[in-house]
């Protein structure tokens, strides 16, 4: 994400600079200027894309922070999936124990 941002920063700044760049060859004896209003824009950009890089390293980090937090949550239902998993398949087996014996029962019955 981050990266998509620099690029769309970077294309934004390109842009501008060559409106500028093509804005001084029509305004004659002004290329010192042009060339510092190019330069500000450029810098511009660049501060403002570095703060919405800050700004989005710190929502990560954020986010990292919460996760982290919550890791004995997951943890917690993990275990509760684990024990019921075992109940399950402790009940499974009974009843599948008392149905084998009811068959055999059903079957002793027959001969």
């Amino acid at each position: 994400m981050f990266s998509n941002l620099e690029q769309e920063a970077k294309d934004v700044c390109n842009n501008i600079c060559d409106v500028v760049h093509n804005a001084s060859y029509i305004i004659n004896g002004k290329d010192e200027a042009i060339f510092q209003i190019e330069t500000d824009l450029t810098e511009t950009l660049k501060i403002k894309l570095s703060s919405q890089g800050f700004e989005l390293l710190q929502k990560i980090n954020n986010n990292k922070s919460a996760i982290l937090q919550n890791v004995p949550l997951y943890e917690s239902i993990d275990a509760i999936l684990s024990e019921n998993s075992e109940i399950y398949k402790k009940n499974f087996e009974k009843q599948l124990t008392k149905q084998l014996l009811g068959l055999n029962n059903q079957t002793e019955n027959l001969n």
